[in-house]
């Protein structure tokens, strides 16, 4: 039983840090969502300009 013990706890630190990892590129992820959106969003509602074009390509 005392030889378990380490591994044990070895596995739950090991679970822990890949938690951590997961939750990082999750944030991550989301913060770039929010910038692109932010750029889309600008993007939908620039006002048009007479000496440049209108269309834009949104299926990037």
């Amino acid at each position: 039983m005392e030889e378990l013990l380490p591994a044990a706890i070895g596995a739950q630190m090991a679970m822990n840090q890949q938690k951590v990892a997961l939750s990082v590129i999750k944030s991550t992820a989301n913060a770039q969502q929010a910038i692109a959106d932010m750029v889309m969003e600008g993007a939908r509602t620039a006002a048009a300009n007479a000496s440049r074009g209108t269309r834009v390509n949104f299926a990037v």
